[in-house]
């Protein structure tokens, strides 16, 4: 982050800065231009000015990254168990951690944790970290945050992962903020350098591209990991990782938010479950859509749908796979009409096996197939069903 500083001595209030200001953050006080939070430090008024009495100052402290080791994974529980994604995060994390030699350790807050942590070991951590409290049995955003906050303002991890669920994609930014870090959201790959620096690699631009995000100039490197695009830890039946329970200070249990029922809704069902999956595309006549209906049925296979089809009502956004949907981590998935762009391969390209039909020959989603068949999927359909019967 900076600041916008305007030095008084030279300015002469011409008042040139303000006219330039797109967002109406500076005025004249008190015989002075005055910057207010409106400001976006886009540097327009530094160019206008004819004095150069305004200028862009960062605020950007070095840090000495041979003092940051270790990746901590903060896990998350659901209903009574850990929760899946984080069992995936440790595995990425001790991938990571390999490269250094790096330390891999897991934070798990809640209530009544004993039997839950247990599950943790024999994956290859170092240390588990219990944060065992009836305050924490529900989770509110500023009570994890503090607590959390408080413990790794002690360590010097020098990445942080959060599953990317509704509860870490809120609580991470917390965080973040508190450490002045930076904080890349939804990736879907992690690299890391020699020099400890992490690369964060996620879709950007509506999905036209990958872009490669670099913190070199803050730590802990924060970063937030969708389920299903990472491989699960593998399980090393050892007795490796030591459970250490943490007292929690009740001054950062404090809450802003006030809990008076808890309603355990039922879980929808969704596609991000399924093994066998057939994907409807814009490329498919709407005409079509009850023979692949029936064509799924005969395979045991669960329909999904990309965005396009999701917007145009076709589809449950529960059931639609991509960055905006789910991520899904099939057997074998069948493509059927579909192009293939960034935000939607994002979500499935951990699949086993991946099967594509498309009338366009340089549609992308051939890039990622392991098998893929240039052709209309009418006739595609017709064939089936002359050789193996109707799908009606």
């Amino acid at each position: 982050m900076g600041e916008l500083r305007i030095n008084h001595d030279k300015c002469v209030v011409c008042k040139q800065c303000i006219t330039a200001c797109a967002f109406n953050a500076l005025s004249v006080e008190d015989g002075h231009i005055s910057v207010n939070s409106a400001c976006r430090l886009c540097g327009s008024c530094v160019k206008k000015c004819p004095l150069h009495a305004i200028e862009i100052v960062e605020d950007r402290h070095v840090i000495d990254r041979d003092q940051y080791h270790d990746i901590m994974v903060i896990a998350e529980i659901d209903g009574s168990t850990i929760a899946p994604v984080s069992y995936e995060l440790i595995g990425e994390a001790l991938k990571l951690a390999a490269i250094r030699q790096d330390k891999v350790s897991v934070a798990v807050l809640g209530y009544q944790l004993d039997d839950m942590v247990k599950s943790l070991k024999g994956y290859g951590l170092d240390h588990i970290y219990v944060f065992d409290d009836p305050s924490l049995s529900i989770f509110r955003c500023d009570v994890f945050a503090n607590v959390l906050y408080d413990f790794l303002s002690k360590r010097k991890d020098n990445v942080v992962l959060i599953p990317a669920t509704l509860n870490g994609r809120s609580l991470a930014p917390s965080i973040a903020a508190r450490f002045k870090t930076g904080l890349t959201a939804d990736c879907t790959k992690l690299e890391m350098r020699e020099n400890g620096d992490l690369v964060q690699i996620r879709p950007a631009f509506g999905g036209n591209i990958m872009a490669m995000i670099l913190n070199s100039h803050a730590r802990p490197q924060m970063a937030t990991v969708r389920e299903k695009v990472m491989d699960r830890a593998i399980y090393k039946n050892d007795d490796s990782g030591t459970i250490e329970k943490i007292m929690v200070e009740p001054s950062l249990l404090q809450s802003s938010v006030l809990v008076e029922t808890v309603h355990d809704l039922p879980k929808a069902s969704n596609i991000s479950s399924a093994t066998r999956i057939i994907v409807i595309g814009r490329g498919v006549p709407v005409s079509d859509h009850p023979r692949i209906h029936g064509l799924a049925k005969k395979l045991d296979a669960t329909i999904g749908y990309t965005r396009p089809m999701v917007e145009k009502g076709i589809g449950s956004v529960l059931y639609q796979i991509g960055l905006s949907g789910r991520t899904v981590k099939a057997d074998w998935i069948l493509t059927l009409g579909v192009s293939g762009a960034i935000q939607f391969t994002a979500g499935m390209d951990q699949s086993s096996l991946i099967l594509a039909i498309n009338n366009d020959p340089n549609a992308s989603i051939f890039n990622i197939a392991h098998h893929g068949m240039v052709a209309d999927v009418s006739q595609w359909l017709d064939e089936w069903e002359k050789r193996y019967g109707s799908l009606q």
